[in-house]
């Protein structure tokens, strides 16, 4: 499975204009919903699955602010990923939003193709989360109650930690169609921080991995 084309995205401003203008900034490769205000935005995800949502951060409610949205949809929907959307420079603002969970703070004005970079990169983190969801999954399900290395010696959970880091950083390449900046970004990891790690946990590149399917 690879992510839904179109992504569904939600978008939440309670300005029309701009919410169209978000909209159209996206390009082809988002359908947008539009919601003018928390409430329709949470009734909206109630129904349907969004893989990105672009939520104002002084979005104005009688009950629900931007930041509080973020919050809601981070406990509910952990899942979706958040890009919170501002024309006010805070430090505050930005540290609060990262710390509940958003995975980008944009400041307004911004470049259509960074915010078209910006989404991309949400939804390959959110097709991330899901390809590690399965693989761990699977692993579960089909191991023994205790693997061993050899009769009596279970494997040490140093190594269960470094097995699993290992697939997520290849899930992570192969995401990335093996460019290492762009799966950097998406893991939340230094570019020379990802490399020492292939390094030493010795992932196999792309061209090693078509060599030993042949």
């Amino acid at each position: 499975m690879t992510l839904p084309n179109p992504i569904p995205a939600l978008v939440i401003d309670d300005d029309p204009v701009l919410a169209q203008g978000l909209a159209e900034l996206l390009g082809p490769s988002f359908a947008v919903t539009k919601a003018s205000s928390a409430e329709e935005a949470l009734a909206l995800m109630q129904k349907h699955r969004y893989i990105v949502a672009m939520v104002d951060v002084l979005l104005p409610g009688p009950e629900m602010a931007g930041l509080e949205l973020l919050k809601v949809i981070k406990l509910t929907w952990p899942e979706t990923e958040v890009i919170m959307v501002t024309g006010v420079d805070e430090e505050d603002l930005s540290l609060a939003c990262m710390q509940f969970g958003a995975y980008e703070y944009v400041l307004k004005p911004f470049k259509p193709t960074r915010l078209r970079a910006t989404a991309h990169r949400a939804a390959e983190k959110w097709e991330l989360k899901r390809l590690v969801r399965e693989m761990t999954g699977a692993r579960d399900k089909g191991k023994k109650p205790v693997r061993r290395h050899s009769p009596g010696k279970a494997i040490p959970f140093k190594q269960e930690v470094r097995e699993f880091e290992r697939e997520l950083i290849l899930a992570a390449l192969q995401q990335s169609n093996w460019k290492q900046v762009r799966a950097a970004k998406v893991l939340g990891l230094h570019l020379n921080s990802l490399r020492l790690k292939i390094r030493s946990l010795g992932i196999p590149g792309k061209r090693d991995i078509n060599r030993a399917k042949r």
